[in-house]
């Protein structure tokens, strides 16, 4: 595993996993695949935790009425799961084959030693990481907690997780995880550049939001346990189907489209999906729950199929929202609001990052446009403020 990507060291591992099995792993029933993919959630999360941004921490609480309540992240439930998983596997013990397995993967074994060390009752010390203090919270457990002791559960997981991010980035992964930051943060401000100059050309702009995804299969069969044979179709069919979403939007608004931009993710569960962020001028169009509806109807229509279709995510908004609407110029909210979708829409997506074939793009939005002339009137200031987010 050495000087290998995590990429790679996934596809490695499941080559591993996969090398004793007497049949085609496509032809795998749900629960033989579910079997197989347990042996690799520790690299799973192992990944996802180095690549986590410390700003956006898994645990976190909120206000509800006199108190408050701990709740958690998608990446925080799957950790409150696969600590029950730790607890469970400390009690019975692994055979042979997964011993093998996780001294085959650093990252698993260090992943795995951290999790059941933190459900050990006094703790214990890892190799690597140092002592881990018992967090005793699982899904059921932490879902209840409240006051006080939402307090020592967010700290107690939150500090876990932390321990465990610092750990993980001293080893070989340490590149990946720059490299997944790097391509993050380049797509953000490439995105706040080319939404920033839409308020340049437009005094105001119409913001909606459409998502597309596949319709639930039954049983669902998350991406994690799909083959690559499998799931390469999956973001073949996605690619043909962004092209034609994106036609569609250019051939129906032209250049009243001011701007666009689209984010592939893979779902735990859902499996691949795309949020779509799209800009109208607002002094052509101004309802932005009828434009959102103009536009998934069309895509429903001429782009879907019967596997597939996009929903208009303004139905979600309450009635005035103040995020997806025509936004002007001198909004002081216009900073606050492109900042939340264009983080929203670049956040790292670990799956993806395992799971997409070579050269697969998963973000994507208008290209900057060269405007020759200087707009007559005042700066717009909040415009130039804006630009303070943009290199």
């Amino acid at each position: 595993m050495i000087n290998v990507s995590a990429r790679d060291g996934l596809f490695n591992l499941q080559c591993f996993v996969k090398s004793n099995e007497d049949v085609n792993s496509i032809t795998l029933d749900y629960s033989q695949r579910r079997k197989y993919e347990e042996k690799l959630m520790y690299y799973y999360m192992g990944v996802s935790i180095a690549s986590l941004d410390v700003k956006w921490l898994p645990f976190y609480k909120k206000n509800v009425g006199l108190t408050y309540k701990a709740l958690s992240s998608n990446l925080g439930k799957e950790i409150l799961v696969l600590l029950e998983h730790a607890s469970g596997s400390r009690a019975l013990g692994w055979d042979e084959e997964y011993a093998l397995l996780l001294k085959y993967s650093p990252i698993m074994e260090i992943t795995y030693d951290a999790f059941v060390a933190a459900t050990m009752p006094g703790g214990e010390d890892v190799a690597g990481v140092g002592f881990i203090e018992c967090v005793n919270e699982f899904k059921k457990r932490y879902s209840t907690a409240c006051g006080k002791r939402a307090d020592i559960s967010v700290d107690g997981l939150n500090k876990f997780v932390l321990q465990l991010k610092e750990a993980l980035n001293k080893n070989k992964l340490r590149e990946d995880v720059k490299n997944y930051y790097r391509n993050s943060q380049n797509c953000y401000f490439q995105l706040m550049q080319v939404a920033t100059q839409a308020w340049e050309v437009n005094c105001k702009n119409v913001l909606l939001r459409i998502d597309w995804g596949f319709k639930k299969e039954n049983p669902p069969m998350p991406p994690r346990l799909k083959t690559e044979a499998e799931i390469a179709i999956d973001f073949a069919k996605v690619d043909v189907m962004r092209k034609k979403m994106l036609k569609r939007l250019q051939k129906m608004y032209g250049n009243v489209l001011s701007f666009y931009a689209w984010k592939v993710e893979c779902g735990y569960d859902k499996g691949l999906h795309i949020h779509w962020l799209i800009a109208i001028n607002g002094s052509k169009h101004q309802n932005a729950w009828y434009i959102a509806k103009e536009i998934a109807d069309d895509w429903n229509n001429h782009v879907c199929d019967e596997n597939s279709y996009a929903w208009n995510v303004c139905d979600l908004c309450n009635e005035g929202s103040k995020y997806l609407r025509n936004l002007d110029y001198r909004d002081p909210d216009l900073s606050n609001i492109l900042q939340t979708y264009a983080r929203y829409l670049t956040k790292l997506d670990v799956t993806m990052k395992l799971r997409a074939p070579d050269g697969y793009r998963s973000f994507g939005c208008s290209k900057l446009k060269k405007l020759n002339k200087k707009k007559p009137g005042p700066a717009r200031t909040v415009v130039n403020s804006l630009k303070g987010w943009v290199r």
